[in-house]
């Protein structure tokens, strides 16, 4: 996914481990902080995941982003 979303030096270059792997390594541990943590547990055997949006009832659910501060 990274390597169709950033140009291609860019990716190449964090790909590759480029001298010393400084910046690679630095990536896996970034990476290694990120977690998935339920907010809330619940039945979701009859989930319904449309919203409506501007009024209108979309049957995709869409993705909240919540930012850390």
């Amino acid at each position: 996914m990274a390597k169709r979303r950033v140009q291609p030096p860019v990716f190449d270059y964090t790909d590759g481990g480029a001298g010393t792997e400084t910046s690679l390594g630095r990536a896996r541990e970034a990476f290694s902080r990120v977690e998935f943590t339920p907010r809330v547990l619940r039945d979701v055997e009859n989930a319904d995941p449309s919203v409506e949006p501007l009024g209108r009832r979309s049957t995709l659910p869409f993705v909240h982003r919540r930012h850390r501060r």
